[in-house]
């Protein structure tokens, strides 16, 4: 089992509730309610984004080989809540994994998209906007619908660092970056 299934077990989320619900009803909700961006994220991932991949008619290599670079930043954010979860928050080990997360996170999710216009204008003379033209619409609003909410998770990421490095320490709403 993966530490992510682990971490995002439904039996750790009921573990962490003052009181669980009784019926399995309550327990959906409540667990949804929490992880809401969780939740999208795995529909979206099994319903749009593995179909797009497997139906591509062999176009857009680059791309594909690009969106699985994301999954680059992994390693260091299952490592800070392994070291989290080992009562390790206060230690270097967790500030270098942090630095690293926040890096491979930016570069490996963030810059990835601008990157991915540049390099594709670059082999065809064109610039980012004339990229953005020529790539069918769908294709665009794709990027931007996976490059939001990188944004956002990044931005949580980056205040978390700011408040360590002032010396305060993280709640459990600081930790949660879904």
């Amino acid at each position: 089992m993966s530490l992510m299934t682990t971490v995002h077990n439904p039996q750790v989320h009921l573990a962490s509730l003052a009181e669980v619900p009784k019926c399995l009803s309550g327990r959906v909700t409540s667990y949804l309610r929490r992880r809401t961006l969780l939740v999208l994220h795995h529909v979206v991932v099994a319903t749009v984004l593995v179909p797009v991949l497997i139906y591509r008619d062999g176009t857009g290599d680059f791309f594909v080989g690009c969106f699985y670079c994301v999954e680059l930043s992994g390693p260091f954010t299952n490592m800070r809540v392994v070291l989290s979860r080992l009562g390790l928050k206060t230690t270097r080990w967790y500030a270098i994994n942090g630095i690293l997360m926040i890096i491979t996170f930016a570069l490996c999710r963030v810059v990835i998209f601008p990157y991915m216009y540049f390099a594709y204008g670059t082999q065809f003379d064109m610039d980012i906007f004339q990229v953005m033209k020529k790539i069918p619409l769908h294709c665009n609003l794709g990027s931007l619908m996976v490059l939001l909410p990188q944004i956002h998770w990044l931005r949580l990421m980056v205040l978390g660092a700011l408040k360590i490095s002032r010396g305060a320490s993280l709640t459990d709403a600081d930790e949660k970056i879904d």
